[in-house]
């Protein structure tokens, strides 16, 4: 699974990449020691999610404390 967006600010719970500094466009590589069988994955403006075939359901989100609308 690959995330990517402007990263200006550091996710709190959950680590997507190994270099959460680097700024662009480029699609970032999410990193886990155990292969996981993604079989659906969704996204909004600021939150993405991704369900394995375990049903295992990761959560990754914006920590922007101005949202109007928490994640």
């Amino acid at each position: 699974v690959y995330t990517w967006g402007n990263r200006l600010v550091t996710p709190r719970r959950l680590i997507i990449s190994r270099n959460t500094k680097k700024k662009g466009s480029a699609p970032l590589k999410f990193h886990r020691v155990e292969r996981l069988h993604v079989v659906a994955v969704a996204a909004g403006m600021v939150h993405s999610t991704a369900l394995t075939s375990d049903g295992a359901l990761f959560f990754w989100t914006s920590s922007d404390p101005d949202l109007k609308c928490q994640q």
